[in-house]
């Protein structure tokens, strides 16, 4: 059991590491070349400028990891690190895939499909990702504006802001929503389920996959705690609803 340990820059090339525990290891740099890595368990691991070429390291293995931007995989390709100010187009790589986004995007439309399970931890500003190949995705940024509209979100999760952002009929089906912020955004026609809903943290002003506005039948915490700071007393039914029914007049209380 490996779990926890620092094991940085450690050379080890075709090792034997079947069903090894590497939860929340260190693994930056490390030369893992040829390892054994079947049903290897890399929870919260770091493999950030890993080697990993010759594994059998799969994608499930891999979106477990706490992060692995510039570790190199079997296609002999980095994983891209994309950090810093974007606009418009940004650069036309050929794939994101398992790419790690960070910094401020403006305007962003990515000219791949491919963002298969690709870290997206910044700003992201109107960005236009429509359709694109979020599967095993983490989202955990600031999302403001901008389309996600039939995005193929499988088994993703989603765990940042979304303010005034159109979700209308993507596929979360497998998503894991938990502590998600949807403000004012549109998940009309949307794969997802009401035990997935009942998850994130708010609904407020959201257009749910019925098309109905969200009217705080989940009383989710993210919610209750936006009433309380606009003054208005969560017991108060009929004046959370109005609340929680139109975000775009909400003016909060400074804390």
């Amino acid at each position: 059991m490996l779990d926890g340990a620092d094991l940085a820059y450690a050379i080890l090339v075709s090792a034997h590491l079947e069903g090894a525990s590497l939860r929340g290891a260190n693994l930056q740099f490390t030369d893992l070349r040829g390892a054994r890595l079947k049903d290897a368990v890399f929870d919260d691991a770091d493999l950030q400028f890993a080697d990993l070429r010759g594994t059998c390291i799969t994608p499930e293995q891999l979106v477990a990891t706490r992060r692995f931007s510039g570790a190199r995989l079997n296609d002999e390709t980095a994983v891209l690190l994309w950090v810093g100010r974007q606009g418009w187009a940004g650069p036309e790589y050929r794939t994101l895939r398992f790419a790690h986004l960070d910094g401020e995007h403006f305007f962003l439309a990515p000219a791949t499909e491919d963002l298969f399970g690709a870290r997206l931890d910044g700003v992201f500003i109107r960005v236009d990702m429509r359709e694109k190949d979020l599967s095993y995705a983490r989202l955990s940024g600031i999302f403001a504006g901008g389309t996600l509209a039939h995005a193929r979100l499988h088994g993703s999760r989603l765990s940042g802001v979304f303010h005034g952002v159109d979700l209308s009929g993507a596929i979360l089906t497998e998503a894991d929503v938990s502590d998600a912020s949807f403000v004012d955004c549109n998940l009309a026609g949307a794969t997802i389920d009401e035990r997935q809903l009942r998850r994130a943290a708010r609904l407020r002003g959201t257009t749910l996959p019925d098309g109905k506005r969200y009217d705080g039948t989940y009383d989710l915490s993210g919610d209750l705690e936006d009433a309380r700071r606009a003054g208005i007393d969560p017991a108060d039914r009929e004046a959370l609803r109005r609340l929680l029914y139109d975000a775009k007049v909400v003016k909060f209380k400074t804390l």
